[in-house]
């Protein structure tokens, strides 16, 4: 599950992956784009704990810039 993080009026998501943390800025956006994109993100964790979706094995996922 992704959690949501306000600093300053600035958003970033935290979120597990593989038994790691990762966190992303989103930025000074309302607090309901913030939201959503957290929403998002928790779809996306489901899919891939589903095993409906997978990333390629080859790419350094710490390197992709925040959306």
């Amino acid at each position: 599950m992704a959690a949501l993080q306000e600093r300053n009026g600035s958003y970033r998501i935290l979120f597990l992956y593989q038994g790691k943390q990762h966190t992303f800025t989103i930025g000074k956006v309302s607090s309901r784009e913030a939201e959503a994109k957290v929403a998002q993100v928790d779809y996306l964790l489901l899919r891939l704990k589903q095993d409906l979706i997978t990333l390629p094995p080859d790419i350094d996922y710490s390197d992709i810039p925040a959306p």
